[in-house]
């Protein structure tokens, strides 16, 4: 109930304007590599394999406020892991395209249906009710990336294939 009013107010906040980001250079490369790191202890559980691909050929920098960066980018990464069964895999993925930075999030779990897509980023909207509820899941976690994202004149696409997995694609502006 406590995450849930949590990611609530974080909303709530967005929308008015009463969340201010604090914003400073920072390094995507530095962050992904924790959230990688993290990832793996919590993947160990599941036996599910977690890759990083550091695809740039130098360290990538952007301005951004670090604390909603990690939330997003956690939010992303737990539910790949969530939805990825047992000894399947998850690949975080940094790239450059021209002067954005592209984080591609790809797992080999359960999918969505094609459907569903359109309305994931909703607020308590859950693919599978039952599902989620079991899970853990608030339906806000997708509305605070799609915020996060938006927030830092960034975008994010959408492909999954129903038992094959999902793939979450950032584009976010590089410095």
């Amino acid at each position: 109930m406590g995450r849930i009013i949590e990611d609530l107010l974080t909303l709530a906040k967005s929308e008015s304007g009463e969340l201010p980001l604090s914003i400073t250079n920072l390094s995507l490369s530095d962050l992904l590599q924790e959230m990688y790191l993290q990832a793996r202890k919590l993947a160990a559980d599941k036996n599910i394999e977690v890759h990083l691909q550091h695809e740039a050929d130098k360290e990538i920098w952007l301005k951004g406020d670090d604390l909603r960066l990690r939330q997003m980018f956690w939010n992303l990464i737990t539910n790949a892991l969530r939805y990825t069964p047992e000894h399947g895999q998850v690949c975080i993925k940094l790239e450059c395209d021209n002067s954005n930075a592209v984080v591609t999030i790809r797992d080999t779990g359960i999918g969505i249906e094609p459907e569903q897509i359109p309305h994931i980023f909703e607020r308590f909207y859950r693919t599978d009710a039952a599902r989620n509820r079991s899970s853990g899941g608030t339906g806000l976690g997708l509305a605070i990336v799609k915020w996060v994202v938006e927030a830092h004149h960034g975008s994010i696409d959408v492909t999954s294939e129903v038992n094959r997995g999902s793939m979450f694609t950032v584009t976010l502006p590089m410095l």
